[in-house]
């Protein structure tokens, strides 16, 4: 089936207009999906339950709910499928739902596209699929460190961040990077990370100081301690 537009009964947040939503390409477009998902550009993604269900806990829950019967002063006029608006723009939806769907999953390349999939599979309890976007994040982390820094910052995704806060002992100094952090998380996130790095500086000059003393030829293989901080974006 193709794009189609149509005009959603419910009105626009100003009261005035119906409000245009679009039907999202294929394997979103079926007909004979029993459940509908709404994005927040008015994006309709026609789903089943069946595989949101074994995907997202969080649906699962939803679903199992009772419902109200068809033609009731709670629910539904007629046997259409029930619509679910979602806090997400349909980029973000799309490739998400594709990876629950047997369809060919999107390549997924940059941290960019990685952060808000993570957020949402956190959000929605998709166990699997976070599993797999975190051991993506970690790929992509090693190569920019610091920029991943930023995004988990920004998404609020604490175990990323730490992942990204390890992977940026390699890097020597902050300093490239300084501009672009200042101006999209918060001084005390940049804070936790210098402090982070400090703590790790002192345990690894710590253990390479304990290796000298015995006059023993070493590779410092040292386990930074353990530090907890909390995330706030800018």
């Amino acid at each position: 089936m193709s794009d189609t537009n149509h005009l959603v009964s419910s009105e626009s947040a100003s009261g005035e207009e119906p409000v245009a939503s679009m039907t999202a390409p294929y394997p979103f477009d079926e007909p004979s999906a029993d459940v509908i998902l709404r994005t927040s550009d008015n994006v309709d993604f026609h789903v089943r339950k069946a595989i949101l269900e074994e995907a997202s806990s969080m649906f699962a829950t939803m679903f199992s709910l009772p419902q109200p019967p068809i033609g009731s002063e709670q629910g539904p006029q007629d046997s259409s499928p029930a619509i679910v608006p979602v806090s997400e723009p349909s980029e973000v939806m799309d490739p998400l739902l594709r990876m629950c769907y047997p369809a060919v999953p999107p390549t997924l390349s940059t941290l960019e596209e990685v952060a808000p999939l993570l957020k949402a599979a956190d959000k929605y309890q998709m166990h699997d699929l976070l599993a797999v976007l975190t051991d993506k994040w970690a790929v992509l982390a090693e190569f920019n460190s610091l920029k991943a820094y930023m995004f988990a910052i920004i998404y609020d995704l604490e175990d990323p961040a730490r992942v990204a806060a390890k992977h940026s002992l390699r890097d020597i100094s902050l300093c490239e990077y300084r501009d672009t952090l200042l101006a999209n998380i918060s001084f005390g996130s940049i804070s936790a990370l210098v402090m982070y790095r400090e703590d790790c500086a002192r345990a690894a000059d710590k253990a390479a100081k304990e290796f000298a003393r015995e006059k023993k030829s070493f590779t410092v293989r040292t386990t930074c301690p353990v530090t907890t901080w909390t995330i706030t974006s800018a």
